[in-house]
């Protein structure tokens, strides 16, 4: 992470605490907006009938576009679903963004089998920042910015409510087995399958196409939870963002949507899987139907708000999350779904991240306004902000809109538009845009386009422009960030954490089976400042003195860490155990610890688990190789409590200390707090400590036992020390251990 993504992270950090020092008071509810935010998946520029469509209704986005304003050139977050989301809900651009690319730490890594890279605990959202303002917030559709239970989940984001996918490659099957809701697995009526099969020919002996569906169809039912939301929160101001699956293949649609289509005789022949996701009998006709019960679902929301009285208070965005796709048995080319331009999803031209976007608040947003004004994702934070009368938060990349949105021929501040994906990067300033892409044999091509002139961006201007080229790239460099988790493909990861600093054992005495061990003083200042108190307990059976290596590492990095037989501090005996950690305080340099850790190996999880669970001051906690803990529904609900932030250290090959099952917890999680699972390759029994002097110990299970000693230290800086680069270097490493539970990872 760079330090300007560092600078904001820190400075937005403050939103949700009452040291939020950007903050103005809110408007009063009845000066502040409903807000309605619809995001359809993979939609088309073109397939839309504002834009041109002919063979797709779409009647509900067209009233729209009658009743509101016209983007004509707007601009999603990415051209894929995850880094597109990003972009929307946080207000930084893919140069700045946690999240540039559909992440491969996804559904084989968690531990619940499903998610996508998550969005750091602590991330000003669009969510967040509503909420701040007393807005109810709900979230309906496919997130894909987290994984259930985990820091990056929509309850832990500026959510109240959340009812939906929360993978987006769970999202490919529009009949799922269940959808989450608020946490916990919504059953539906569906048998669920894997949303790729391909056939050679279609099977004669059975009706193939019924295995494709079931009873309860996704998107209907996040539908059937937003009105709800709606008749609930008519009262109060309200963000309702609901980013539907459709129409993002696999072709799947209702059979009383798909007859709407099938007499035009637009299929010749069936779709068989050939380029990905599900066959369908007749693609062309599912595809226009998914799209217009899509519509028909916009509109039953918009009937809503009609109903309740709040149509002249609720501003309405619909738009899509990105340009139309190439493949699951859609065909673009039929519909023209991206009209003019260049370029499907996945590219960096036009028809990738081109999208269309209408806006509608009747008596603030003139009506049948077609605006030409470049806008993009990263503005809708910000134009939410200022409509809910707070300070724009500083630091963003997106610009507010209100202005605009009242008035089409209001300028906004000078600044480009930059968007980034692994090979490439484009950046559009005024009428140019540049592109730039990195080619397998690592060389650089350029292209320079004028978009008022060759919006098909067929006229490469970057022979002839060379001085308007070069202040392009140099525009465009300057709107790069490294991430480590997401570099360039010329870049490299530029971190290290395997600094251990200096430490020192302490003697003060303890109650019996207790060890000490205190940072050394600052070398420059000569006093240790009020250190963190780290509380580790120990697995049953063992001795204080084989967690030495790991408590002298923590304490490197300026933790007092207390370390507690296991055996002698079972559950019953935490409240003795907290009366002799707090008589500690004026034993030890007269600290006053207000941010506790716990970390609990083996048994020892029991321990941690009650508590986080008991205590205010816990506010990190981490269980090695727990047992006996997760599995606990009563120490569970106690921990749902809990805003303490865990880390839970898994290891698929240890037979001695078998893992319980982690999905109670991760259900169970408490909204706010981060959530992190990893299982780490090679690491056996006792690994959590480090081997004994002396012990023979696998070349192996030496890394795997240094890469956890990194992790824990890492989780422990930035939870307790609120060290940023700890933070990052955290993140960082999800590209290098593995994050789930033993039996959803296969060798």
């Amino acid at each position: 992470m760079t330090s300007f993504h560092l600078r904001v992270i820190l400075a937005m950090a403050l939103l949700t605490g009452p040291s939020w020092g950007l903050q103005e008071s809110p408007r009063p509810a009845t000066e502040r907006p409903n807000v309605i935010l619809f995001m359809a998946d993979d939609l088309g520029w073109g397939e839309v009938g504002y834009q041109g469509q002919t063979r797709i209704r779409t009647p509900n986005i067209d009233r729209l576009a009658v009743e509101g304003m016209q983007f004509s050139q707007a601009y999603s977050g990415h051209t894929v679903c995850a880094p597109s989301r990003c972009v929307l809900l946080t207000g930084l651009h893919t140069g700045h963004a946690q999240i540039r690319q559909n992440s491969s730490w996804s559904s084989r890594l968690h531990v619940l089998g499903e998610g996508q890279e998550p969005l750091r605990h602590g991330t000003v959202t669009v969510g967040r920042v509503l909420q701040s303002a007393g807005y109810a917030t709900g979230a309906f559709g496919k997130w894909g910015l987290g994984a259930p239970g985990d820091e990056g989940r929509p309850l832990a984001q500026g959510f109240d409510r959340f009812v939906g996918f929360m993978c987006q490659k769970k999202a490919h099957d529009h009949y799922p087995p269940a959808l989450w809701k608020d946490g916990i697995p919504l059953v539906l009526n569906n048998p669920g399958f894997t949303p790729s099969k391909r056939w050679e020919e279609v099977p004669t002996e059975r009706n193939p196409w019924a295995e494709f569906s079931g009873e309860d169809y996704a998107a209907d039912v996040m539908l059937v939870e937003a009105l709800d939301f709606l008749d609930k929160h008519q009262q109060d101001p309200f963000l309702l963002y609901f980013p539907t699956p459709v129409p993002h293949a696999a072709l799947q649609v209702p059979e009383d949507s798909l007859e709407e289509y099938l007499d035009k005789g637009w299929d010749d022949e069936p779709y068989l899987g050939n380029k990905g996701y599900l066959p369908h009998q007749a693609p062309r006709a599912a595809y226009a139907a998914m799209v217009t019960r899509m519509d028909a679902g916009l509109g039953q929301l918009l009937a809503k708000v009609d109903e309740l009285g709040l149509r002249k208070n609720t501003l309405v965005i619909f738009t899509s999350d990105n340009g139309a796709t190439f493949n699951g048995g859609t065909d673009s080319a039929f519909f023209q779904s991206n009209g003019h331009l260049r370029g499907f999803k996945t590219s960096l031209w036009e028809g990738g991240i081109r999208v269309p976007l209408v806006a509608r608040w009747d008596g603030q947003i003139p009506a049948g306004v077609v605006n030409t004004t470049p806008i993009g994702f990263q503005d809708v934070l910000p134009t939410m902000a200022e409509l809910a009368g707070l300070a724009v938060p500083e630091g963003l990349d997106g610009v507010s809109l209100v202005e605009v949105l009242r008035n089409e021929k209001a300028e906004l501040p000078e600044r480009d538009l930059y968007f980034e994906s692994a090979k490439h990067q484009a950046l559009r300033s005024g009428d140019f845009k540049v592109v730039s892409n990195t080619k397998s044999d690592g060389s650089t091509s350029v292209q320079l386009f004028n978009l008022e002139n060759d919006p098909r961006e067929e006229r490469d201007l970057s022979r002839r422009e060379g001085d308007l080229l070069a202040e392009m790239l140099e525009r465009l460099t300057n709107q790069h960030t490294y991430s480590p988790r997401f570099p360039l493909a010329r870049e490299a990861a530029d971190w290290d954490s395997s600094n251990q600093g200096f430490f020192e054992v302490s003697s003060h005495p303890l109650p019996k089976g207790a060890r000490l061990t205190v940072p050394s003083m600052d070398r420059e200042t000569g006093e240790t400042g009020q250190p963190p108190l780290l509380i580790i307990a120990t697995d049953e059976g063992r001795d204080a003195g084989d967690y030495v290596g790991l408590a002298q590492h923590l304490a490197s990095h300026g933790l007092v860490v207390v370390t507690v037989l296991g055996d002698a501090v079972s559950v019953r005996g935490v409240p003795e155990l907290v009366v002799s950690l707090e008589s500690m305080d004026n034993r030890v340099g007269g600290f006053t610890f207000d941010r506790w850790g716990v970390l609990g190996h083996g048994a020892g999880a029991i321990t941690s688990v009650a508590l986080a669970a008991e205590l205010d001051q816990v506010t990190a906690v981490c269980l090695l190789q727990p047992t006996g803990a997760l599995d606990d529904k009563e120490l569970c609900l106690k921990m749902k409590a809990s805003e303490a932030a865990s880390l839970v250290v898994i290891a698929r090959e240890d037979e001695l200390c078998p893992i319980s099952d982690c999905h109670l917890f991760a259900q169970l999680g408490p909204g706010q707090a981060r959530r992190l699972y990893c299982n780490i390759p090679g690491l056996g029994h006792g690994g959590a400590c480090g081997a004994r002097d002396g012990e023979s110990v696998t070349k192996r299970a030496k890394k795997a036992q240094a890469s956890q000693l990194s992790i824990v230290t890492e989780f422990f800086l930035a939870e307790l020390k609120n060290d940023p680069r700890a933070d990052e270097h955290l993140v960082a490493r999800r590209g290098n251990w593995k994050v789930g539970h033993p039996a959803a990872l296969k060798p």
